[in-house]
């Protein structure tokens, strides 16, 4: 008799955005939702295949088909649902199980687990050409339009971080992984990202670094565009979490290792 798999609960402890991920489907974000060629008829037109992440639902136009997680999944490996369900729940259990607890075994896993953690592995985004480093909104968080057009930054009038300033997120090699929204308010410092999304692997502005200097730690990506402002244009990172684990420790004392740096 076969072994009954939720499917409820994997959807519960899964976004879309992370088997999109998984299965290094390459989307551009459109909106509140992201667009590409399908990959499941292997098509090339960049507008027939949709997943939208608030729903967590993907549809193609040309298959005429669509689906949840677990479906596109399935469709994209060709397989059924429930062996595409059980490959979902290996995948969540062994992340779960297999996070580093310590420098030695961040080391150990940091290049292994790049891909699956987000440390330079996700799929590369296209930069959001609609926003607006001058915006009053910017400014009134003490940054300059010049300095937001350096970062790339600016108040999104649209999109999933609409009514926010997306900063871009990149990873260790310069490329452009995601985008954290800081809220106009000075004094609510959370930040937003687009769902599914991971942000706990990721050291912000670590691509700047240069080898064998200081590295200095700041509170969070506003702090380090403040900084900039005021010549300090490098060796300079955060965080994007609010509460920084040991494991996240771990994976910053590999990364000063490995360019010889020092806190």
């Amino acid at each position: 008799m076969s072994s009954f798999i939720d499917f409820d609960e994997i959807k519960q402890r899964v976004s879309i955005n992370q088997v999109v991920q998984w299965l290094d489907i390459r989307l551009e974000e459109v909106g509140d939702q992201l667009r590409g060629c399908c990959p499941i008829h292997k098509g090339t037109n960049n507008r027939d295949f949709v997943v939208t992440p608030d729903k967590g639902l993907f549809y193609c136009f040309k298959c005429k088909e669509g689906g949840d997680l677990i479906k596109l999944y399935a469709n994209v490996k060709f397989i059924d649902q429930k062996s595409a369900a059980a490959e979902i729940l290996k995948r969540i259990d062994i992340g779960k199980t297999a996070r580093p607890k310590g420098r030695e075994q961040a080391s150990n896993s940091a290049k292994s687990s790049d891909s699956k953690r987000g440390n330079g592995k996700l799929p590369p985004l296209k930069p959001l050409d609609y926003l607006l480093s001058e915006h009053n909104n910017v400014q009134a968080l003490g940054i300059s339009q010049d300095t937001a057009e350096t970062f790339g930054a600016g108040f999104a009038t649209k999109g999933v971080m609409r009514g926010y300033i997306a900063i871009p997120v990149h990873d260790r090699e310069g490329t452009l992984v995601a985008y954290a929204g800081r809220s106009p308010n000075p004094s609510n410092s959370t930040l937003k990202f687009a769902k599914g999304f991971d942000p706990s692997p990721i050291i912000f502005n670590a691509h700047r670094c240069e080898p064998e200097s200081v590295v200095q730690l700041a509170h969070d990506p506003l702090e380090i565009l403040q900084a900039y402002q005021n010549g300090v244009e490098s060796n300079i990172v955060a965080f994007l979490t609010e509460d920084i684990s040991p494991w996240q420790l771990g994976q910053l004392a590999v990364f000063l290792d490995d360019l010889k740096c020092r806190l």
